[in-house]
């Protein structure tokens, strides 16, 4: 799954998509649905900051 990601995220970024890729060492698929796990919830708060910072343009 992280090579189909890597791949999604180039991809995105070869037709003018603004990408924020990272990718978390040791974890697993759809961790960040994993409440109380403090990566989770520092994942989740940066996916939130990109979306404001886009959708308030």
């Amino acid at each position: 799954m992280l090579s189909d990601a890597e791949m999604l995220a180039k991809r995105a970024r070869q037709t003018g998509v603004e990408v924020q890729f990272k990718e978390w060492k040791g974890m697993w698929h759809v961790w960040q649905i994993s409440a109380g796990l403090p990566e989770a919830k520092k994942a989740v708060k940066e996916i939130g900051n990109f979306v404001k910072k886009r959708v308030s343009r």
